[in-house]
């Protein structure tokens, strides 16, 4: 049965898969993992963002054997998410029966959360996956450790991992008939888990920059109340409804034997509740693969499981052939469907494909230089990201930030060959007295825009000499 759910997993997850254009995270972390694997002294650049490091080395990996960037990134989070199908698939069959083992995978494979994340180089996808491992393996303290310490190499939501994991063992310490033995097993994991992360904490970089993941959280939420209402929101809507509904009757039916389940997928979102200044599907995804269990083994009947898949099927489906159809879909139910930032704003890609179809098309012919300020994200890193090997294009930053020299002297930019800027910015990046306009991108299903400028032709005046580009 495994053979045939990885089958059905990878033809559901692969098609399509770089028709969602490059999301802006997306952008930023295939930017850092390439630098870590191929720029020297860069292992831990992400750290600069506080963003631990262990999913952007497999990007950066990814991109040194796939030449499109953005489904080199992806094909790693669909490759995680298939260790997600896996582990649910050995959890259920631990934990319920072997038809629960089938069950539940199934769901996730025909979730339309889960397929979005398992479609996104994100981090999201490869914590599922140690989440669910983690309760796999929670009795076994080397192996636990060790995932607990993956986890934090991955994102420091891991740490939420902690609160479960904690109140479980403390639990069995208590009923344990060998005291001694269960406290040397919790503190084995413990001391794994920081060995695992040891080199990342000892990083000078990460002593100044951890406190940024601080910054989402605070103790009470000021909106603690509307956390409710928000995770409650994102259930019902991005588990759909059937499969929610289901797992709800699961979870009434087995909270007697299988409590520490429970406890597992509900004390992390509660912390969230408690703490988060604000919460969208993406910061729940990594937590709610095992509530799958209860709604598969709360269905009983072969007919009611294909009637609860239409649904999620479908909207699969829609996002797999039509994403901005599929957003505008859900957006029409809730106000969690992030549509700003995948379809119709700045940070979604589909600007960036068009800026991609047309520095191309300019490089058909001729060698040129291809400037961008210093922003991260889209359209700028993406640009980078896309051209950094291209034959006929050299992408450098060009910003009024970098130059030392005052540019009030100056009248003219001189630059032995075809040179370019594009920015988000209609002031391109402080250097607008030096360009003229060539084009603007509008974006098709939003109002920002994407300006192309070259420098000034015929221009009279002090040239400034760029000389050799600055290469990111």
């Amino acid at each position: 049965m495994v053979p045939l759910l990885l089958i059905a997993y990878f033809l559901i997850r692969l098609p399509n898969l770089t028709l969602l254009p490059i999301f802006t995270d997306e952008t930023n972390y295939l930017d850092w993992g390439w630098r870590a694997i191929h720029a020297p002294g860069h292992l831990w650049y992400s750290l600069y963002d506080a963003k631990p490091p262990l999913v952007m080395w497999l990007f950066g990996l990814s991109e040194s054997v796939v030449s499109d960037p953005l489904l080199a990134g992806r094909l790693v989070s669909v490759l995680t998410g298939a260790l997600t199908l896996l582990g649910l698939y050995f959890l259920g069959k631990k934990l319920f029966s072997p038809s629960v083992a089938v069950l539940a995978p199934i769901f996730y494979l025909l979730s339309p959360l889960f397929h979005l994340y398992d479609r996104q180089a994100l981090m999201e996808s490869a914590l599922a996956a140690v989440f669910v491992w983690l309760i796999y393996f929670v009795d076994q303290p080397v192996v636990s450790g060790l995932l607990l310490g993956l986890g934090l190499l991955i994102k420091p939501t891991a740490l939420l991992f902690f609160a479960p994991f904690l109140l479980i063992y403390a639990l069995s310490v208590l009923k344990s008939k060998n005291f001694g033995r269960s406290i040397l097993y919790f503190l084995l994991s413990i001391f794994l888990a920081l060995l695992v992360t040891l080199p990342m904490l000892l990083q000078p970089i990460w002593q100044k920059t951890s406190s940024l993941t601080g910054q989402y959280l605070h103790f009470p939420s000021p909106v603690l109340f509307a956390n409710f209402a928000t995770v409650a929101d994102i259930l019902f809507w991005f588990l759909t409804p059937p499969i929610l509904i289901f797992s709800l009757i699961g979870l009434v039916k087995f909270r007697r034997t299988h409590w520490p389940l429970i406890v597992w997928v509900f004390l992390p979102l509660l912390i969230q509740v408690l703490t988060g200044k604000f919460l969208i599907h993406r910061y729940l995804a990594p937590f709610l693969p095992p509530l799958l269990l209860f709604a598969a083994a709360a269905i009983r009947r072969r007919f009611v499981f294909f009637l609860t898949l239409v649904i999620p099927a479908a909207l699969v489906l829609l996002q797999t052939l039509n994403p901005p159809d599929y957003f505008r879909l859900i957006d029409r139910f809730t106000s969690y469907s992030y549509i700003g930032g995948y379809v119709t704003s700045e940070p979604s890609g589909y600007n960036v494909r068009q800026a991609i179809d047309y520095f191309s098309h300019l490089a058909k012919d001729q060698q040129l230089t291809l400037g961008i300020g210093l922003f991260s994200g889209n359209p700028e890193a993406a640009l980078l990201v896309y051209f950094r090997d291209h034959p006929r294009i050299t992408v450098s930053y060009l910003d009024a930030q970098l130059f030392t020299e005052d540019l009030s002297q100056y009248s003219c930019l001189s630059y032995p060959g075809p040179l370019y800027l594009a920015t988000r910015d209609a002031n391109a990046v402080g250097l607008l007295k030096f360009m003229e306009p060539v084009t603007v991108l509008t974006h098709p299903y939003g109002d920002s825009k994407i300006y192309v400028f070259r420098p000034k032709s015929n221009c009279t005046g002090k040239s400034l000499d760029l000389g050799l580009t600055i290469k990111p």
